[in-house]
């Protein structure tokens, strides 16, 4: 049984249940029981409006992730990733054909180190060729 059928099933129970007790609401537990049942009944209309919702709407095609140049490294050439750099990986992406230097880059040949934030960024990157596929 799907949800949307047991919420239909649910839903015609505690509409009965309510008939019935609203003909009888002469004891305090029966107004109790009532209030329950139509709060209940509310939730589990919007629910079943949701699902409908659901259903109606077609279902959109995922779509395909870019791997960035860390995750290429990681998967592709996983020698390249050492600690002793600031990224944690071995020089930078346009060094791996990877993506292109960054315009906020100014690193220089002689030396890696120009900020943690820019590297881990620059690394963040989706790549823009794929080598292994050369």
């Amino acid at each position: 049984m799907t949800e949307r059928e047991r919420i239909i099933e649910v839903l015609d129970a505690i509409e009965n249940g309510m008939c019935k007790v609203a003909e009888t609401r002469d004891i305090w537990q029966n107004d109790l029981v009532y209030a329950l049942c139509e709060g209940e009944r509310i939730l589990l209309t919007a629910r079943l409006k949701e699902l409908n919702k659901k259903k109606k709407e077609p279902e959109k095609k995922s779509e395909k992730k870019t791997m960035t140049c860390r995750e290429w490294i990681t998967k592709h050439d996983p020698k390249s990733m050492d600690l002793g750099f600031i990224a944690g990986i071995v020089g930078c992406p346009d060094e791996h054909g990877l993506a292109s230097k960054p315009s906020t880059c100014d690193v220089d040949a002689k030396c890696y180190a120009v900020s943690e934030s820019i590297c881990q960024a620059c690394w963040g990157r989706p790549i823009e060729h794929d080598p292994s596929k050369e």
